[in-house]
C-alpha cells in the first residue's frame, strides 16, 4: 500500500509540475498577445516618425467631437497645417534632416496645443488640429497665433538652421461641413487659399472659397472633355 501511495504522490507531483509549466506558457503567450495587440494599435493609430496620432485616430476622435457638438449645440474647429517650402529642406539637406526637422516641429506643436485640442500628422509635412466644444471662434484664433509663434525660431539640426513657416486653413463645424471628411477637405481648401495669398498665413474657409474651388474643378473637367472631344475653336 505504501508503494501505491508513493506512486500516486509521484504522479500528482509530476502533474502539478506539468500544469505549472502549461500555466506559465499560457501566461507568456497571453502577454505576447497583449504586446502584439499594443503594437498593432500603435501602428494603426500613431505615426512612427513623430509619435503623434495618425489620420485614422484623428478622424475617429473628430467624429466623436462632432456627435457631442451636435447634442450640445457647440462648434468644432479643424485646422489644416502645411509647412511652406518644406520640400526644399529635403532636396538640399536630405530626407533624414527633413525628418528631424519634422520631429522637432511636432514637439513644439505638442507643447503649444497640449490638451486644448488633438494634434495629428496627416501625412508628409501636413498636420491636423481639432478643437472641440467651441462656443466662439476665439480659441481657434488663439491656437493659430500660438502655432505661428512656435515657428518663428528655426529648427536647429547639427548646427544647421532651418526656417519653416506654415500655411494654415480652418474649417468650422457645422458651417463648413458636418462630417470629418468634409471638414478636413474644406480646411485643406482654405490652406491652399493661404498659399495662394503668399503663404505664412491662416485663412478661414468661406462660402466664396468653396464656390470658387468647385467652379475651378468644374472648369478643369469641362476643358479636359472639350480637348478630348476637339470642341475648342
Amino acid at each position: 500500500h505504501s508503494l501505491f501511495v508513493l506512486i500516486i504522490l509521484l504522479i500528482i507531483r509530476a502533474f502539478r509540475k506539468q500544469s505549472a509549466m502549461y500555466i506559465e506558457k499560457i501566461q507568456s503567450q497571453r502577454q505576447d498577445l497583449k504586446e502584439s495587440e499594443r503594437q498593432l494599435y500603435k501602428l494603426a493609430y500613431y505615426d512612427s516618425l513623430t509619435g503623434l496620432p495618425s489620420r485614422g485616430y484623428f478622424i475617429e476622435k473628430l467624429q466623436q467631437s462632432l456627435e457631442r457638438a451636435d447634442r450640445q449645440r457647440r462648434r468644432v474647429g479643424v485646422i489644416f497645417i502645411d509647412f511652406d517650402s518644406f520640400k526644399a529642406i529635403n532636396d538640399t539637406a536630405g530626407h533624414m534632416v527633413g525628418d528631424l526637422v519634422l520631429q522637432q516641429i511636432a514637439q513644439r506643436l505638442i507643447k503649444r496645443i497640449g490638451e486644448k485640442g488633438t494634434l495629428a500628422r496627416f501625412g508628409g509635412d501636413e498636420f491636423l488640429v481639432e478643437i472641440p466644444d467651441l462656443e466662439t471662434d476665439e480659441p481657434i484664433h488663439a491656437m493659430i497665433n500660438s502655432i505661428m509663434d512656435s515657428l518663428k525660431k528655426p529648427a536647429v539640426i547639427d548646427a544647421g538652421e532651418y526656417h519653416v513657416s506654415a500655411s494654415i486653413g480652418i474649417a468650422v463645424y457645422p458651417n463648413d461641413g458636418e462630417t470629418p471628411d468634409t471638414l478636413i477637405k474644406n480646411a485643406d481648401i482654405a490652406m491652399y487659399e493661404a498659399k495662394g495669398r503668399g503663404k505664412n498665413q491662416a485663412v478661414f474657409c468661406t462660402d466664396d472659397i468653396k464656390a470658387r474651388t468647385t467652379m475651378n474643378h468644374t472648369l478643369v473637367n469641362n476643358l479636359y472633355w472639350a480637348l478630348d472631344r476637339d470642341e475648342l475653336q
